[in-house]
This record gives C-alpha cells, sequence and structure tokens, in this order.
C-alpha cells in the first residue's frame, strides 16, 4: 500500500463536481489472474489453505489500501465498489458453503472499512445471483450491481419484490440483447418497464448493466439518454 501516491485523491475528486464518485477497489477474483480461473475453482474444494492463503493477501491489502483511499479522499468519495463474480447465465458460478467458506466474512471486512468512513457499499456480482443476495445483505452490501435481466431468476418485479425494501438496484438495461438487437423505440420502452418495475419507492439507479461495447448502435445508447431525460423530466414537472 505504500508504493500508491494519495495525494491527488482531492483534487480528483473534486473534478467530478456535484456527481457521486465511485471507487472501484477490485474484488477477491483476482486471485484466478494469479493461478487461473480453472485452478482456482478446483482448489477450493482440493486445496482450502491454499486459496485462505491467497484471499488473507489480498483481503488485507484491499482493507490497508481503502483505509487509506478513503481517508485521503476526506469525504469525497460516496460508494465504494467490489467485483466479484458470483453467477453464470443459468445459475451460481458456485455453492453457497464455498461462497461462506471463502469469500462471506472477507468481503464484509471490506465494507466494514467503507461503513467506518461514512461511505455506501456496492457489490457487483454479475448472472443469476438471485439466490446470493441475502448473503450480499449480511454482509453490508447497500448497493446490487449490475442486475443482469436476462440471466435465470433475475426478473425485476421478482427482485424489488423481495429484496426492494433492503438493497438499491443498479443497473438493469440490458446489454447483451435489447441494446444490441433492439431498435431505440425497444430500449424506451425496456427502460420504462425497469422503472415502473424496480422505481416504485425509491432504490434504483437505472444504468446499462455492463459496459456498452462496441455492437451497440449509437441510436440505442443516444436512447438511453434522451429517454432517460425525458422520464426525468415528467418526474419534476
Amino acid at each position: 500500500v505504500d508504493w500508491f501516491d494519495f495525494a491527488a485523491l482531492p483534487r480528483q475528486c473534486d473534478a467530478a463536481g456535484d456527481r457521486a464518485n465511485l471507487f472501484n477497489l477490485g474484488g477477491l477474483g483476482h486471485v484466478s489472474n494469479l493461478i487461473g480461473f480453472e485452478r482456482l475453482m478446483m482448489e477450493l474444494l482440493a486445496d482450502p489453505p491454499f486459496i485462505d492463503r491467497c484471499l488473507d493477501r489480498i483481503t488485507d491489502f484491499y482493507v490497508a489500501l481503502l483505509d487509506r483511499v478513503l481517508e485521503a479522499a476526506d469525504g469525497r468519495i460516496d460508494v465504494v465498489c467490489i467485483h466479484d463474480d458470483f453467477g453464470t447465465q443459468h445459475g451460481p458460478l458456485m455453492g453457497f458453503d464455498e461462497y461462506r467458506r471463502f469469500y462471506k466474512a472477507r468481503h464484509q471486512s471490506i465494507f466494514e472499512v467503507a461503513h467506518h468512513h461514512g461511505v455506501a457499499t456496492m457489490m457487483h456480482s454479475c448472472g443469476a445471483i438471485f439466490d446470493f443476495i441475502p448473503e450480499f445483505i449480511e454482509i453490508g452490501a447497500d448497493i446490487l450491481d449490475p442486475i443482469q435481466v436476462t440471466a435465470a431468476g433475475m426478473e425485476p418485479s421478482r427482485l424489488k419484490k423481495a429484496y426492494g425494501d433492503a438493497i438499491c438496484f443498479h443497473g438493469g438495461i440490458d446489454t447483451q440483447k435489447t441494446l444490441v438487437q433492439g431498435s431505440p423505440d425497444d430500449v424506451r420502452r425496456h427502460i420504462d418497464d425497469l422503472v415502473d418495475a424496480l422505481a416504485d419507492g425509491g432504490g434504483f439507479v437505472l444504468a446499462p448493466s455492463h459496459y456498452i461495447q462496441g455492437d451497440v448502435p449509437l441510436e440505442n445508447v443516444l436512447a438511453i439518454f434522451e429517454h432517460t431525460a425525458a422520464l426525468r423530466g415528467r418526474a419534476e414537472d
């Protein structure tokens, strides 16, 4: 952590003006960058002490780094995000026993640093992670991202009914099908459906469900901005 220069953080945060500042911390999944994803999934069962040592080193680093970042930012950072994917398109990437054994307490220790500094927390996890959401709420996640609505069980109305009073939803605009294959009218209808399902009572930040890729037509990107601006205007009226 001492290799980092934190002096520029206040200036970088102030450049955002009245917009929120989100700090992307990374995730414990970086173990797979070191040893390979296939080996990680095998060693969770074959050699748990080895995975424990890897995850402990990464967690200790993130805890120390985040504390220094938030101290240097001095109230200018609004949200801290952990990126760890636990879903595939059709179901969980691993069992709940493995999540609780290896990840849950470590994630919680990182979020506790953010909350100690009065900063909100975001859990980024793609895919079909409906059944993981109570786990994320328990560790202190205030916001869930990215709401991959094309994944199994991730219907917006179902999410809102089950967890809408306990966590904020961020994302939802489908980058797999609607933005790529649909028309601007499809995009506008999709946004209306998301707002109808998730926005009642608050707790929803409309955004793409992942990075917008190069195969998305420009007119569909513009439709997002134009339609959300129109919705905001009607709400203010």
